[in-house]
């Protein structure tokens, strides 16, 4: 019952990630690093778009497309170093599992909507695997080369440490979009959890 369970909500949060845009923008090849995004046609720089990075289309005018950036920014970028993208064919999600040790941890990207979930993240205490050392660090370089610019939510299906205990050092400094917990709050009781928690709502996040 409990791995059913686990099924349906992660099914639920991967639909999170599924953007409603018809057509994407995207830079060309082109472009080495970055597109510039401005706030009107040759106007002034007011963000960038990564390689690999997809906008939403708002409209398109000569010369230019109108995009909204995943921050919420609306800006223009050029036609001549951007190219559109229909929804349907960079849609696919991708599931990376990481392997740390005698626990859990699972990322789902979805390389059109620029945001990523990660899925528990611990393992137990004093568990060792000869076939991978899975230090703090480690799992922490992994996620971030995972996810990389991606908007980042997380899922934590129990309060079992082996699903959680490595979050609050991997995600330092990391500020999540949402976090759900299933179960009370009072479950997850390792011990810098709750204030890494309390971090991440002062700082912006929704949680539940």
């Amino acid at each position: 019952m409990l791995i059913i369970k686990k099924l349906v909500l992660f099914l639920l949060f991967i639909t999170f990630l599924l953007p409603a845009e018809e057509y994407l923008v995207t830079p060309t090849s082109r472009i080495i690093t970055k597109l510039n995004v401005r706030d009107l046609p040759n106007g002034q720089i007011i963000g960038e778009l990564h390689r690999g990075e997809y906008s939403e289309l708002i409209e398109k005018i000569p010369f230019w497309y109108k995009v909204k950036l995943k921050s919420g920014k609306e800006g223009f970028v050029s036609k001549g170093y951007s190219k559109l993208v229909p929804l349907g064919s960079n849609s696919e999600l991708k599931i990376t599992y990481l392997h740390i040790g005698a626990g859990a941890c699972a990322v789902v990207n979805c390389p059109a909507s620029n945001k990523s979930i990660l899925m528990d993240c611990g393992s137990w205490p004093g568990t060792v695997d000869s076939n991978f050392h899975h230090s703090e660090a480690d799992i922490s370089l992994k996620l971030k080369n995972i996810i990389g610019n991606n908007e980042l939510s997380a899922v934590f299906s129990h309060g079992d440490i082996d699903h959680y205990n490595y979050v609050p050092f991997a995600l330092a400094n990391v500020q999540l979009k949402e976090i759900w917990l299933v179960g009370f709050s009072s479950f997850y009781t390792q011990k810098s959890f709750p204030k890494w928690l309390k971090d991440q709502q002062s700082g912006g996040s929704s949680y539940s």
